[in-house]
């Protein structure tokens, strides 16, 4: 673990801060850039968001998240004296702001929970990171209190919406003694959470519901009874007038079911097929993840395959995978 201490003096003399995150930026990403650059910006400083896509679009019309801009392939990026990336320690999840943030050759720091990859650790001059913080806005929040930085009601309410897109609102095993403190903290300091509920979770368009609707009905148990896995190819989704952007409403109804110890939901968003994965016992989905090129955490992990891939035959892949890990941890840990 590297800390905050660790970032204070280069932040402290840099007056101009570009900040990042990665691609398909969801509420901690989002709320951890917020939260630096309003409190970075009270303190006399330039701050910048630059991200390289569009966010989740639970977060295009949270009112904060406008202060992020979006990156035009091609383009410079704006003058900076230090980049900070939150939530991810790989530059390949910057997207197409990889390239132009590896060449221009300014000081770049990371503060991320996802574990380090080895690979990744030379990318970054200054690294704040912690792989058992539940979520990247407390590294974040840690950082402006190091810095004696008082956020404004804009940043307490991003770093509000950073502890609940990691925890599951409060819901998962990662919400420790300090996230409820925080969380007590900001609603003190006025954060709204039933509003924040309502404008950011409960905004889902009719086609999402379908789609939810579509992939959970499909969902098949295997390794008797110990993975939940849904489905869902394009051709399905649109002829049923549905969309799947996220994938976390189906993924919570599959970890339900009694049994089950991990859950993979395989659908279609933007011409790609992508997976989501979760793990309620000893299976790492993160190495599972990994091995497909992608990612993310022990009990929670996401990939997506190269263009053109079959979505059925990466259903199966997948599925294949999961159980061979299934059967490697032995037992039987599921939800009772």
């Amino acid at each position: 673990m590297t800390g905050p201490s660790d970032l204070s003096a280069r932040i402290r003399a840099a007056r101009r801060i570009l900040l990042s995150g990665h691609q398909r930026a969801d509420g901690d990403c989002l709320g951890s850039l917020v939260l630096l650059a309003r409190s970075l910006a009270v303190d006399g400083r330039r701050t910048r968001i630059l991200l390289p896509d569009e966010p989740d679009p639970r977060l295009r019309d949270w009112p904060p998240g406008r202060l992020a801009a979006r990156y035009r392939p091609g383009e410079a990026l704006p003058e900076h004296d230090l980049l900070l990336v939150c939530d991810t320690s790989s530059l390949a999840r910057l997207g197409a702001l990889a390239e132009p943030v590896r060449a221009s050759g300014r000081p770049r720091a990371c503060i991320d929970h996802h574990p380090l990859a080895a690979a990744d650790r030379g990318d970054w001059d200054l690294l704040c990171h912690d792989p058992a913080a539940p979520a990247t806005g407390l590294l974040a929040w840690r950082l402006a209190a190091t810095l004696g930085l008082e956020p404004d009601a804009a940043a307490c309410e991003a770093a509000f919406l950073a502890l609940a897109a990691d925890t599951g609102w409060f819901r998962h095993a990662n919400t420790s003694p300090e996230v409820w403190a925080l969380a007590a903290e900001l609603v003190g300091r006025g954060v709204d959470s039933a509003a924040l509920y309502r404008r950011v979770w409960q905004r889902l368009p009719a086609a999402a519901v379908r789609g939810v609707g579509l992939a959970a009905a499909g969902f098949e148990l295997r390794a008797g009874g110990r993975l939940a896995l849904a489905a869902v190819g394009p051709e399905r989704l649109a002829a049923a007038g549905a969309e799947l952007a996220d994938a976390d409403e189906v993924l919570d109804l599959l970890r339900s079911v009694a049994g089950v110890e991990v859950v993979a939901v395989v659908h279609a968003r933007a011409g790609r097929v992508r997976a989501s994965l979760r793990s309620r016992g000893p299976v790492d989905v993160n190495e599972v993840a990994r091995s497909f090129g992608g990612g993310g955490h022990r009990n929670a992990a996401g990939l997506t395959w190269p263009p053109g891939t079959d979505p059925a035959a990466a259903a199966a892949a997948l599925a294949d995978r999961l159980e061979t890990a299934l059967a490697a941890v032995g037992g039987g840990g599921g939800n009772p």
